[in-house]
């Protein structure tokens, strides 16, 4: 989807636009396409992830066989760059195909979590295992790819509603699936919370704008890759109401300083047009319309004639 205008366009815009008390007719605009429909998208993706907290609960309690809290967090926009960083510093890495977009994103799990579940299935210490180390052994690994099924199942309950069906692929040894997204490229970071007695770790879930497009449809009810007719008649409205200054110019006359300075109350100036000739009409010093003046009552008033740029 092509935006109108660019950034920097928009912003000059914007720049011009105020009321005489400073304050701005219309409000800041990314024009983005992709910024624009992820933030568009941004509360159903978060209702949806605030369900899936639930459908995530039931999943963790069954792998880790005891009493289990998942709590959302705040949804986020973030740039594909620092996606990639949370991929890198997240140990616990599930790459999971979506649908309808065929996609690969990200299912990330802090490393205490993924600890958590191999103490759980062979015994042993979680503070012996150093959960502050980044990457996984192949055994880890191995269990949390056992994992994903039950996880991806949980969140495509989660998200039936928006047509998103995820599928879990397999658990990397480093990551991968960010390398691939444009470094500015706009993403949508859900995060749940998931305490187990004093074990507290994240989960995230990162969508590219790729998946996002693929559920256009169901998110605003316009065909994929159809223009952002709303956000456009919502533009050229606030454009509709911002004041312009408009010049009716009766004539000119040229004249010396000293006469300037000689002028007494009384005296006629003479311009250079007659009375029978049309007036320029001047919107940001150039002639757009051309009229004849008249009179209405005790106001000057003035017939439009022409209309066009001159």
């Amino acid at each position: 989807m092509d935006p109108l205008l660019t950034q920097s366009e928009m912003d000059a815009l914007r720049e011009a636009m105020h009321d005489r008390g400073g304050a701005p007719l219309v409000r800041s605009v990314d024009l983005c396409a992709d910024d624009r429909l992820l933030r568009r998208a941004l509360p159903q993706i978060e209702e949806a992830g605030a369900h899936a907290a639930e459908c995530l609960r039931l999943s963790f309690t069954r792998a880790l066989r005891g009493a289990v809290t998942v709590s959302p967090q705040p949804a986020e926009i973030l740039l594909a760059e620092d996606a990639r960083a949370l991929e890198e510093r997240t140990a616990g890495r599930l790459v999971l195909s979506c649908e309808p977009s065929q996609a690969d994103v990200p299912l990330l799990l802090d490393v205490q979590l993924v600890l958590l579940h191999v103490q759980r299935e062979f015994g042993g210490s979680l503070e012996a295992n150093n959960p502050g180390r980044g990457e996984l052994t192949g055994l880890e690994r191995g269990l949390l790819a056992r994992l994903g099924p039950s996880l991806a199942e949980a969140l495509s309950r989660a998200f039936v509603g928006l047509g998103l069906r995820l599928r879990s692929r397999h658990a990397a040894a480093r990551a991968c699936v960010t390398n691939s997204w444009p470094r500015q490229a706009s993403v949508i970071a859900l995060s749940w919370r998931v305490a187990v007695g004093s074990v507290s770790a994240g989960v995230h879930l990162l969508l590219p704008h790729v998946v996002i497009e693929a559920l256009r449809a169901q998110l605003s009810g316009e065909r994929p890759g159809g223009r952002d007719l709303r956000w456009r008649t919502q533009l050229v409205e606030q454009l509709r109401m911002v004041e312009i200054e408009v010049i009716a110019e009766l004539g000119r006359a040229q004249s010396t300083l000293s006469q300037i300075l000689s002028l007494q109350v009384g005296e006629v100036l003479r311009l250079d047009r007659s009375l029978t000739e049309q007036v320029p009409v001047l919107i940001d010093n150039r002639v757009k319309l051309r009229g004849r003046p008249g009179t209405r009552g005790d106001t000057v008033t003035l017939t439009i004639e022409e209309i066009g740029e001159s």
